[in-house]
């Protein structure tokens, strides 16, 4: 009988340290760490590669132009309460058509992610808004959710691009990592609007549970199990959605529009087989672009004229 009840206390002990160590990796991977005031332009990158400080410059640069073109302040509130916040910017002559930039996890905010292709996008003729989600930039919220309850969010931000522009409005989601993954899942939706034409996927996750894996393997150098199914109940329990209920590549086979996946050649952050499921799944008119060489969210600086090209052959098209 002693025997057992140390057996049983061993595996309570042990249970509980996994729980803790489970709650802290949450923590650490879903809790927004910059405050809505933060000011990005100061960080020291003196010891990032020359890649990392050129797209650094370039997104300053693409930033500071956007906000010379005294774009328009917009909010939405989300389900949950939360006030979301962005930057409008109309086209240089009158358009329908509207791209929405959906940044990526843990970037420091919309207009830092997509400065750099701002101006480009202007060119193009199109109405711009660039959105923080939910705990990054100048939105509110402390959890991250990879996707899941940004997809609604995203669908509110296309309410209000459709109240501006009206019935002949024609929407492009265009997606930056986690903010392809949330795209990905907005095209699924069954009450997605049918302003939307386009979806550009940039380096997106094919599923958010996936990504979690890898980064729990790779980053918090953690098995998989049972620290997967464990932070997705802890996830649940704080988050208040479950991580599965949406699932990019599974979204992507209900989509009727046009689509553009792009994905670097190595990207080991959101590794570059993710996006094969996201493509082969896809039963619309699609193109891909793999770009060889391309790190995480790099392929816009490493292949800009290609890059460029798809977009705006994207944008003619509809």
């Amino acid at each position: 009988m002693g025997v057992l009840l140390d057996i049983l206390l061993a595996i309570a002990v042990i249970f509980v340290i996994c729980v803790l160590i489970t709650y802290l990796t949450v923590r650490l991977f879903f809790y927004r760490i910059t405050p809505q005031d933060f000011d990005y332009s100061s960080i020291d990158i003196s010891k990032e590669t020359d890649e990392i400080k050129d797209r650094h410059k370039r997104s300053i640069d693409g930033e500071k132009w956007f906000l010379s073109q005294n774009p328009e302040d917009v909010s939405i509130t989300s389900y949950d309460g939360l006030k979301l916040m962005g930057r409008y910017l109309p086209a240089k002559d009158s358009s329908v058509k509207t791209v929405i930039c959906v940044h990526g996890y843990r970037c420091y905010s919309g207009l830092y992610e997509f400065g750099s292709r701002l101006e480009f996008l202007h060119d193009l003729g199109l109405n711009i808004l660039v959105i923080d989600q939910r705990s990054h930039g100048r939105s509110e919220g402390r959890f991250i959710g990879m996707g899941v309850p940004e997809t609604d969010d995203v669908k509110k931000w296309c309410e209000l691009i459709n109240g501006k522009i009206g019935a002949d409005s024609k929407i492009i989601l265009y997606g930056i990592s986690m903010g392809a993954a949330t795209v990905l899942n907005v095209s699924g939706e069954n009450d997605m609007s049918s302003s939307v034409k386009a979806v550009i996927e940039d380096c997106g996750f094919s599923s958010a549970i996936d990504e979690m894996g890898e980064k729990i393997s790779s980053m918090a150098h953690l098995p998989k199990n049972p620290f997967v199914p464990m932070s997705r109940g802890i996830i649940k329990m704080l988050g208040g959605y479950d991580i599965t209920s949406k699932i990019p590549r599974e979204q992507i086979k209900n989509y009727k529009g046009r689509l553009l996946v792009i994905h670097g050649g190595a990207d080991t952050f959101v590794p570059t087989y993710m996006h094969e499921s996201i493509y082969d799944n896809a039963t619309c008119e699609k193109k891909k672009l793999i770009v060889p060489g391309a790190e995480h969210i790099m392929s816009y600086y490493y292949a800009t004229e290609e890059y460029q090209k798809l977009v705006r052959e994207l944008a003619d098209s509809i």
